[in-house]
């Protein structure tokens, strides 16, 4: 099967080459590890391809994220959005929820926001699994996306957790038929503290951020990808103008 190159330097030897397209990988990891850096480096290396990349915010306003990133990394996200191959969308009520680099598109986008403006009018509501599967079915597939971050299950809410595993399944199903290959951000306080979504996902990307031998380091492990022989060593990461880097270092702990 063909691999899709995510962009990430150092990452992609140590799962084969690449991810395996259509499917759908959690990264996961405490504040700070880097899951952020990395889901959006991996939809601009996408959308230099050619592959139109979509981020999808749950929590965090996008112009937040897109000023972060610009300001930390070299990565062309304003070139990209005005040539209509990124697109950031958040589904909370900040002042601006869509920026792309075409009004039509927009509006287009913001015409099936209205439609989920009710639910959020209260800070207790979140959106369930359901709501962002039905909004994407309608963005997706004229946008031409192909590759897709959802920031974050923590704003997935609303979901009893004798029903959740079942939603999750349908979830990641429906993402299927898309054929977009998709990452999820899910933060993990606690290591080897692990959610359903970790168990269910075709990937689990583990972000690790920690004092070793004197001095705080961050480091990957790619815990589980079906399909392919990988590492499950801690390789140590290390932060560029260019974005995260993964060097051939193991980490010992």
């Amino acid at each position: 099967m063909s691999r899709l190159p995510t962009g990430v330097r150092g990452f992609d030897e140590i799962v084969g080459g690449g991810l395996m397209p259509g499917r759908v990988y959690i990264v996961t990891g405490p504040p700070g590890a880097g899951k952020t850096t990395f889901s959006v480096q991996f939809i601009v290396n996408g959308a230099l391809m050619g592959e139109n990349g979509l981020y999808l915010s749950l929590s965090e306003p996008v112009s937040n994220i897109i000023e972060d990133m610009t300001s930390s990394y070299k990565f062309p996200i304003k070139d990209l959005i005005s040539r209509n191959k990124l697109f950031f969308v958040d589904l909370a009520p900040y002042e601006e929820n869509v920026i792309c680099g075409d009004e039509k598109v927009k509006s287009y986008i913001e015409k099936f926001l209205t439609a989920y403006t009710h639910k959020i009018e209260s800070a207790e509501h979140y959106f369930t699994l359901t709501d962002v599967y039905h909004f994407l079915s309608k963005i997706l597939p004229p946008l031409k996306i192909k590759r897709l971050v959802i920031d974050s299950v923590m704003g997935l809410r609303g979901i009893s957790p004798e029903t959740y595993g079942k939603e999750f399944i349908k979830f990641m199903r429906g993402l299927k038929t898309f054929n977009v290959t998709t990452l999820i951000i899910s933060e993990m306080y606690e290591t080897l503290k692990y959610q359903p979504e970790h168990f269910m996902a075709h990937g689990l990307i583990v972000f690790h951020h920690f004092l070793h031998e004197g001095r705080m380091v961050r480091g990957v492990q790619v815990l589980k990808m079906r399909g392919t022989r990988h590492s499950e060593d801690i390789f140590e990461v290390v932060f560029t103008s260019s974005g995260l880097e993964v060097t051939k270092r193991v980490i010992q702990i």
